[in-house]
């Protein structure tokens, strides 16, 4: 996994370990599955699914590398300056390197609103949420996409921590899902 530490992103090593384990376990229960990620970036948290799924899975990830959607509700300086600052076009180039690699890995370049009628209810195994973060957006993800996922699916929900994430997990759980693990910053949630 040494090459998926060099792209560009935030997913720490355990947290990949876990990812690929469980795109392998959608390997194990499908013969043909749906894995998606909203919100790819440099896809350090998307190419473990890749790997771990070994083409018994459609791995579809979804992210418009857009500045504007990146922003969009977000209010806090420091996440403005960042987003304003980040070089977008230089790590979709390094992701697309790394995408060219799996035939049985896409992308959407679309904003995950903008996505999400692109699939069937009940259709997706996985599911990661690390798009934007921004309170309105990252409920709107959880409120668009549960549906999408299957009654055996797992969603797993990227940083969890940030105070603008709250709303989006109470959703998750007044909707029958679980967290299962004991990562303070990330949760993987099952029904």
């Amino acid at each position: 996994m040494t090459e998926i530490l060099k792209l560009p992103g935030w997913c720490p090593n355990d947290k990949a370990d876990i990812l690929e384990s469980l795109a392998e376990q959608v390997k194990n229960r499908t013969h043909h599955g749906v894995i998606v990620e909203i919100g790819t970036y440099g896809g350090r948290s998307f190419f473990p699914m890749v790997k771990g799924s070994k083409g018994h899975a459609l791995c579809i990830g979804i992210d418009p590398y857009n500045t504007g959607d990146c922003l969009e509700g977000q209010m806090e300086e420091k996440h403005v300056a960042w987003w304003g600052n980040v070089d977008l076009h230089q790590v979709r180039l390094a992701y697309e390197r790394e995408l060219a690699k799996y035939p049985h890995a896409v992308h959407i370049y679309r904003k995950s609103q903008d996505a999400v009628d692109m699939f069937n209810d009940r259709s997706i195994d996985l599911l990661h949420i690390d798009g934007n973060h921004s309170e309105q957006v990252s409920l709107q993800d959880v409120k668009n996409w549960e549906p999408k996922i299957k009654r055996d699916g797992v969603i797993v929900f990227d940083d969890i921590d940030w105070p603008s994430t709250k709303r989006a997990q109470d959703e998750l759980y007044r909707r029958g899902w679980r967290k299962v693990n004991k990562h303070n910053n990330w949760g993987v949630y099952k029904q």
